[in-house]
C-alpha cells in the first residue's frame, strides 16, 4: 500500500514529536490560546521583512497569502492575484484588506520543543519586540527568552510580548534542534517564492 510523500512527512513529524499533538511549523499569533502564552527563543535576531495580503479565491477554493518584497501598489496586488483571487477583508470589517508589513523569525517553542516560524504583522507585537531590543538592559536578545500572549476579553484582541530569563539547561536541546533544521536546508527567504523554508 502506498501513501503520498506529504502524508509520509506528517507521519515523520508525528513520530519526532512523540505523544504530543501535531503542531504547525508556523506560529500564528491570532491562534494562541489566551490561557496559555507561548514561551520561545529567537534563533535569529534579524527578521525577514515583506509585505503580505490575504487573497480569497473567486472559485471557492482555499484562500492564500501573497507576499511582496516591497510595499505593493493596488495594481501590483491585482496582477499577482491574477484574477483568481480578490483581496480578503480587514479584521472585523467588510472593507478590503491592505498589504501589511510582516516580520518573520525562526524561533524555538519551548512547550512543543521544536523550531517554528513566528510571522507577525500585529502592531502591538512588533512594538513590544522593538521596545525590548532598544532596552540597554538586554544588549543581546539571543540570551533571553520571550513570552507571547493574547487577551481577547471585551471583544478586543490585545497582544503582549514579555522578556524572561533564559534557562541554561534548556540551551543544548535548543541548539541541537536548530542545527538539525539548518542541516536540512532551512531558509526563511523561501517564503518569498512560496517554498517551504524547512526544506521540504
Amino acid at each position: 500500500m502506498k501513501f503520498s510523500a506529504t502524508f509520509e512527512e506528517k507521519v515523520k513529524k508525528a513520530e519526532e514529536q512523540g505523544d504530543r499533538p501535531l503542531v504547525s511549523s508556523y506560529l500564528n499569533p491570532s491562534k494562541i490560546d489566551p490561557k496559555e502564552p507561548v514561551s520561545f527563543k529567537f534563533l535569529e535576531l534579524q527578521p525577514l521583512i515583506f509585505w503580505k495580503i490575504y487573497g480569497e479565491s473567486v472559485h471557492g477554493d482555499k484562500g492564500k497569502s501573497f507576499r511582496f518584497v516591497e510595499k505593493p501598489t493596488n495594481d501590483e496586488i491585482l496582477t499577482e492575484m491574477g484574477g483568481s483571487y480578490t483581496k480578503g477583508k480587514k479584521f472585523q470589517s467588510n472593507d478590503p484588506a491592505e498589504a501589511k508589513e510582516t516580520y518573520v523569525w525562526p524561533i524555538y517553542d519551548y512547550k512543543n520543543r521544536m523550531v517554528r516560524i513566528l510571522e507577525a504583522d500585529q502592531y502591538q507585537i512588533l512594538k513590544d519586540i522593538r521596545k525590548h531590543s532598544l532596552n540597554r538592559k538586554y544588549p543581546d536578545l539571543s540570551e533571553w527568552d520571550f513570552s507571547l500572549s493574547l487577551d481577547r476579553d471585551g471583544g478586543r484582541w490585545n497582544y503582549q510580548v514579555q522578556i524572561e530569563p533564559q534557562a541554561e539547561e534548556d540551551q543544548p536541546e535548543v541548539e541541537a534542534a536548530w542545527e538539525k533544521v539548518k542541516s536540512k536546508g532551512f531558509d526563511l527567504k523561501k517564503l518569498l517564492t512560496y517554498e517551504d523554508p524547512f526544506g521540504g
